[in-house]
C-alpha cells in the first residue's frame, strides 16, 4: 500500500501528521482488522464471480463468512453485528421465493448436511410452500 504511486501522490502523506499516522501502531492495528474482516467477503465474491456458483453455495459461503467475522471479534456482538447487518441486508435483497425454491430442490443440497432450515430460511420456506399449496 505505502509503496504504491497512488499513496505517494497523496498530499497529506508527506506532512508531519501523515507520517506520524502511518508510523503509529493504531493505524496498522486497524488496517489488519479491516483485512481480517473483509477477507471472508472477498472470498465469497471471488467464488460467485469466478465459477457462477449457485444460490445454495452463496448462502453457505455467506454464513461461513459471517461466522469467521464473529470469531475474529471473539463473539463480541457490538463489533461483529455491524458487518452482519450489512451482509444480511444484501442477502435479503437477493433472497426471493424463487431462490428459496432453487435452494430447496437443488439435488446436491437436498441430501447434504448443508441443508439447514434455520430461523433465517424457515419463513421463506413456509411462504414458498404456501404459494405452492393453495389453502
Amino acid at each position: 500500500m505505502v509503496a504504491s504511486s497512488e499513496w505517494r501522490n497523496l498530499s497529506h502523506i508527506n506532512t508531519i501528521d501523515g507520517k506520524e499516522i502511518i508510523q503509529g501502531n493504531e493505524f496498522w492495528v486497524r488496517a489488519k482488522e479491516i483485512v481480517e474482516v473483509v477477507e471472508p467477503l472477498v472470498k465469497v465474491l471471488r467464488m460467485v464471480d469466478g465459477d457462477g456458483s449457485t444460490i445454495s453455495y452463496l448462502y453457505v459461503a455467506l454464513n461461513k463468512a459471517k461466522e469467521t467475522i464473529k470469531a475474529y471479534y471473539n463473539n463480541n456482538v457490538e463489533k461483529f453485528m455491524p458487518y452482519w447487518k450489512i451482509i444480511n441486508d444484501i442477502w435479503i435483497r437477493i433472497y426471493t421465493v424463487t431462490c428459496m425454491l432453487l435452494w430447496l430442490f437443488e439435488f446436491k443440497f437436498v441430501y447434504s448436511k448443508h441443508v439447514v432450515v434455520d430461523k433465517e430460511t424457515k419463513p421463506a420456506l413456509e411462504r414458498t410452500i404456501q404459494k405452492m399449496v393453495p389453502s
